[in-house]
């Protein structure tokens, strides 16, 4: 604010127009009232969701008879998606950002951007393999886009990792290995 008041026409003035846009939402978002404890880091992390919610809804446009791409809404979404992932990796919102990422990839329904919903999916276990759930559900999701939009024979290593993992962490009673067995059936 005060670099606002004192050099109002200058780049830093618009820079700093644009941080307290941001910090006014996460403040207003804290102060609300929530039915669970959240800290700051979380909230921040949220409203970062929310902005790339926003890109990724204008990323692609129905035109005709196909989905034609507004790039630089991709893009914007990818950053705010990545933001997440990489500062607040230690925040439940990480894993959930790469899953929303991969989703904003594999919705435009465009082959060439199913391999990214594919990484995208797949960072998921790598980055949060302490998570075994987030790591079991990102290696689900990959392994779908392979099966029904790539080649359904890349999808079956994915799957075997997803049954090995269900069988250490829950065993064999899982949704997981039930789900990775029937898919194995499937594309073999």
């Amino acid at each position: 604010e005060n670099v606002v008041k004192k050099y109002p026409a200058t780049e830093w003035a618009k820079k700093a127009r644009d941080v307290i846009k941001v910090v006014t939402l996460i403040i207003e978002d804290v102060n609300s009232k929530v039915q669970y404890p959240v800290t700051l880091r979380e909230k921040i992390a949220d409203s970062y969701v929310k902005f790339g919610d926003i890109f990724a809804g204008r990323a692609w446009v129905y035109s005709g008879y196909k989905n034609e791409l507004e790039k630089y809404e991709l893009e914007s979404a990818k950053f705010w998606y990545e933001k997440v992932a990489s500062d607040f990796s230690d925040t439940y919102l990480a894993p959930y950002a790469l899953e929303k990422l991969g989703l904003m990839y594999f919705n435009g329904d465009l082959r060439n951007y199913f391999p990214d919903a594919g990484k995208s999916y797949m960072k998921i276990p790598e980055m949060f393999n302490s998570s075994p759930l987030w790591a079991m559900r990102g290696l689900r999701l990959a392994a779908d886009v392979y099966r029904d939009k790539m080649n359904k024979k890349d999808s079956i290593e994915i799957y075997e990792r997803l049954r090995g993992l269900a069988d250490e962490i829950i065993g064999e009673d899982s949704f997981y290995r039930k789900y990775a067995e029937t898919q194995l059936k499937v594309v073999r």
